[in-house]
């Protein structure tokens, strides 16, 4: 299930991260929307890579949170150990 959900957040966040950043850089006159559009080669391509980097980098981490923000989202790792298990006792 946990690379699953990675590989949905890895294009979710690829997606959200692009179109942000498109919108900024069109924004700023770096460069044309035209040239950058949803589902051109170039977004695409970007998309394609970003997406990739995104999941390879949960799956080699073992789908745990880096040391600074462990602690700041110690609370929401806390719920999340708290639905998983109640799923789970659910599902007996």
């Amino acid at each position: 299930a946990r690379v699953v959900n990675s590989f949905y957040s890895s294009i979710r966040g690829s997606e959200m991260f692009l179109l942000g950043l498109i919108s900024y850089i069109t924004r700023r006159g770096y460069v044309d929307r035209v040239r950058m559009e949803p589902g051109g080669p170039i977004f695409t391509l970007l998309f394609s890579g970003l997406a990739a980097l995104g999941f390879l980098v949960q799956f080699r981490s073992g789908y745990k949170v880096p040391f600074p923000f462990n602690v700041l989202l110690a609370p929401l790792s806390i719920l999340e150990y708290i639905v998983t298990w109640s799923v789970a006792i659910d599902k007996q």
